[in-house]
């Protein structure tokens, strides 16, 4: 894996009952390999996944968001889950942590300061609009 930074797209969108709008944003995800696994981390969620190999990490990584977001928006939590992790939301408008935040992270700290060799890709992502 090189420690060159690898831009792929992808889209995943999740989809809930009686949501007419969504919000739609590129999300960053890193992918290393650590102790004989890939684990696919993204900073702006805290959100991570793991596998035997990158293309399974990348998979897993997309059903634990998917499942993040669902089990959110169940429990009525998700805007106030994402203000906790640095998003700006106004309105219709939805904006990712800023890179000062994100590099207080511990993992992403990590992964940019260790020398460990990372790929990162960006993913377009949907989420429903939730009420501000």
């Amino acid at each position: 894996m090189d420690k060159k930074k690898q831009v792929r797209k992808a889209k995943l969108t999740i989809s809930a009952k009686n949501v007419s709008q969504e919000y739609i944003f590129d999300v960053g995800v890193y992918v290393f390999k650590e102790d004989g696994v890939f684990i696919s981390y993204s900073p702006a969620f805290d959100l991570c996944s793991y596998a035997e190999d990158f293309n399974g990490a990348v998979a897993a990584f997309y059903e634990a968001f998917q499942l993040y977001v669902e089990y959110c928006m169940e429990n009525n939590t998700l805007e106030a889950d994402l203000k906790e992790h640095g998003w700006k939301i106004v309105g219709k408008k939805i904006k990712e942590p800023g890179i000062n935040r994100l590099l207080k992270n511990e993992t992403m700290n990590k992964i940019l300061t260790s020398g460990m060799n990372y790929q990162r890709f960006t993913s377009s992502v949907s989420i429903p609009m939730f009420a501000s």
